[in-house]
């Protein structure tokens, strides 16, 4: 039998209800906790994390102090329940 794919907002709420995110963060946040430049890019889509033109989401910080594009890393999750960066599990299957 067919069990079509599940709706990606579904898998989205039910992977943040996991997750432990810390929450959104701007630029002179994450220099006072990073203390390296802002302009480095999203380690997935490699896009520069605070442009303002970006189509991938706001700056999203995650409980292991990596920094990734809110829509970058929902497609992430869809594949890993790991972090991209140190593989630090973000959330149980």
């Amino acid at each position: 039998m067919y069990d079509p794919p599940p709706d990606e907002g579904l898998f989205l709420r039910a992977v943040l209800s996991k997750l432990v995110v810390l929450g959104k963060i701007d630029r002179e946040e994450h220099e006072s906790l990073t203390n390296m430049e802002t302009e480095s890019p999203c380690s997935i889509c490699l896009d520069n994390l605070y442009g303002s033109s970006s189509i991938h989401g706001s700056a999203t910080l995650m409980n292991c102090s990596h920094v990734f594009h809110e829509r970058c890393l929902s497609d992430w999750l869809q594949q890993k329940n790991t972090c991209p960066m140190c593989r630090t599990v973000l959330y149980n299957c």
